[in-house]
């Protein structure tokens, strides 16, 4: 997963508010915009948010061979296992 971040202020191309506002509108028009068969059109941040709201749910999702390590570790620690969440 490739990704980039920059830090901008508003201020640098007008009015802040007014840069806000195009923003919205552009956010908006992109949420509007017809997506192809069985697709959905999203935003920066939105798949993320959606990963997360699933995983506060769900559970986080751990490769057997990695809930296995961590129980060793916590028997060889004596710190209890917590339950496993099956969705």
């Amino acid at each position: 997963m490739n990704g980039i971040a920059m830090a901008l202020d508003p201020a640098a191309f007008g009015d802040a508010a007014a840069f806000g506002r195009e923003v919205d509108a552009l956010s908006e028009e992109v949420a509007a915009a017809p997506a192809a068969e069985g697709t959905t059109l999203l935003l920066p941040g939105e798949r993320g948010a959606g990963v997360m709201r699933a995983r506060q749910r769900d559970g986080i999702p751990l490769p057997l061979g990695t809930w296995k390590r961590l129980a060793e570790a916590a028997r060889i620690l004596s710190v209890p296992m917590p339950a496993t969440v099956q969705a």
